[in-house]
């Protein structure tokens, strides 16, 4: 019986020590897997912060490789931005003296006492000349097209037009390279279109037809057909292939075959935005060693009126002032000169002070041109000095101010006194411009007469309402014409009429209104007459308003 009981005491306690071993190892277990627990919480922390970071930082490089994408871009629209106002720039300013050069060596040619050969350098440099103004030329209406400045100026002319005189301008360049200019003129009738733009699309492509044809033949055909306009060019040229096609309509496209030929490599690419602008379409077969043909297709429709005749060209118009000018530069005093000989005006011209007066005394001139720096005096004692003398007009003569200082701005010129300024170079037709309008303005002047203006009513009043009125119809016909439309600007001046006519200043308004209602009036011609009526517009503006000072004084 001890045994049993010493047996069951002995198996009680090695059950104790068995169950504290189970919960030892049991605390153990727990502990290493909270220990695993912890680690694998931590590896999955790591592993977070780890994915965070990796994206942080692929954020970061695709941040910073499109900031550099965007400042690569905008560098690249910038310095092609730049480089397009850099080379507008220049091309405009190269249009003057390259014109300069072209019209002396026309008249070196000319002389009565020129050799053969001066006469035949005078030609090369004539012809030159003739060839940069077209490359400058083209590079500026690419310029206007690509900047959304052109438009189109639909007016009825003869179809038959085109084809006739594209044969006329280009015959003798292509009898040059003797080749063959065979003409279909099939496009009969009067249509209402933009003459010029047409042109210059036909210009371009048998420019590039001649260029790239070494024997053989050209063709321009020309039909009208259910509304639609077709010009084509067929060359025996050098043809292009399949991925020459895609690139010839490309600003500045040049070609393997084009790398000996002058040019900016622009004239495909003015076909195509004028075409475009035209809502035309373009199309064009070739094939290496073939030559090309290029088919211009553009909806016009049929005029109300087919009795458009012929373009007639309106001869210059001949200026009845008088000009001088002061300079102590010959080769200036020259250009000028010329500039208004060309345009039918008597410009005397003396190089210092002494001279000036003693012209003056002699003969009358309506405007008087000055260089704004000379070596013995300068453009503002020119001024100072008419104004203090008593020699014919010399008190109220307008004068001009030319100047190259880039220190000076023209509106300090103009409080000194001057009634324009001219900054050099400038072209002839500034020149020329700003004359007419001075003169033409001083002259308007003396001609207003409000009396009948100011027959009832409130003086004061009336004149304002003059003033507020003719400045809008100025605003008016300046819309019209910067727009190009000829119906806007019939309207302004229908309407304006009656107001000039009762201060006595219309002349220069009705002539506006005739030339307008004239279809073969020249843009240049109406630009022209635009300016005179603001020379006078604006004269009459001033007379208005010295007139209101009186009146309220």
């Amino acid at each position: 019986m001890e045994i049993l009981d010493s047996l069951g005491n002995r198996n009680e306690g090695i059950n104790k020590q068995l169950q504290r071993v189970i919960s030892i190892a049991d605390e153990n277990v727990d502990k290493g897997i909270k220990v695993r627990e912890r680690q694998i919480a931590d590896l999955e922390g790591n592993y977070t912060y780890y994915y965070i970071g990796m994206i942080g930082l692929l954020i970061l490089v695709f941040f910073v490789l499109f900031l550099l994408v965007w400042r690569f871009a905008f560098k690249t629209r910038k310095s092609k931005e730049e480089t397009r106002k850099v080379m507008l720039t220049v091309t405009h300013e190269m249009r003057s003296p390259l014109s300069a050069i072209k019209d002396y060596a026309r008249k070196i040619s000319g002389l009565d006492d020129a050799t053969d050969e001066s006469k035949r350098y005078a030609d090369l440099i004539v012809d030159t000349s003739k060839g940069l103004t077209s490359m400058i030329d083209s590079f500026l209406v690419y310029s206007k097209l690509a900047n959304g400045k052109a438009t189109v100026k639909e007016r009825p002319f003869r179809m038959m037009d085109i084809a006739e005189q594209l044969k006329m301008e280009y015959e003798p360049f292509a009898a040059k390279k003797q080749l063959e200019l065979s003409v279909n003129n099939k496009a009969d009738g009067v249509v209402n279109g933009d003459k010029e733009k047409v042109l210059t699309i036909g210009r371009n492509l048998l420019s590039n037809a001649i260029k790239y044809t070494g024997k053989g033949e050209i063709v321009l055909s020309t039909t009208y057909k259910n509304g639609v306009f077709m010009l084509m060019v067929k060359d025996t040229g050098t043809g292009l292939d399949d991925k020459q096609q895609k690139q010839i309509f490309k600003e500045f496209a040049r070609l393997g075959n084009a790398v000996t030929q002058p040019g900016f490599g622009l004239g495909l690419s003015i076909v195509k935005n004028l075409v475009s602008l035209m809502k035309g379409k373009i199309d064009v077969s070739s094939h290496q060693g073939l030559g090309s043909i290029f088919t211009i297709s553009l909806p016009m429709a049929a005029a109300e009126k087919q009795n458009v005749e012929p373009t007639q060209y309106r001869t210059k118009r001949q200026d009845s002032f008088t000009v001088i000018a002061i300079d102590d530069s010959h080769v200036q005093l020259s250009t000028i000169r010329e500039a208004f000989a060309s345009n039918g005006i008597v410009c005397d011209t003396c190089n210092n002070a002494t001279d000036l007066l003693d012209m003056m005394r002699k003969k009358s001139y309506d405007l008087l041109i000055t260089d704004l720096k000379m070596a013995e005096v300068n453009g503002i004692e020119i001024l100072e000095m008419m104004r203090m003398v008593n020699v014919r007009n010399s008190k109220t003569i307008p004068v001009v101010v030319m100047t190259a200082a880039p220190n000076v701005s023209e509106q300090e010129l103009l409080d000194a006194g001057f009634v324009a300024c001219l900054f050099k170079p400038m072209s002839d037709k500034d020149l020329i411009n700003t004359a007419r309008k001075c003169v033409n303005g001083k002259i308007a002047e003396k001609q207003i007469d409000f009396s009948m203006l100011l027959t009832y009513g409130n003086e004061k009043e009336t004149l304002e309402n003059f003033v507020k009125e003719m400045t809008d119809t100025l605003g008016s016909i300046r819309n019209a014409a910067q727009e190009e439309n000829r119906k806007k600007m019939s309207d302004a001046i229908h309407h304006a009429r009656s107001s000039w006519m009762m201060v006595q200043s219309d002349e220069s308004l009705n002539h506006l209104f005739d030339l307008i209602e004239d279809s073969t009036s020249s843009d240049d011609v109406i630009n022209q007459a635009v300016e005179d009526v603001f020379a006078h517009g604006e004269a009459i503006i001033k007379a208005a308003q010295k007139k209101i000072e009186e009146v309220t004084a």
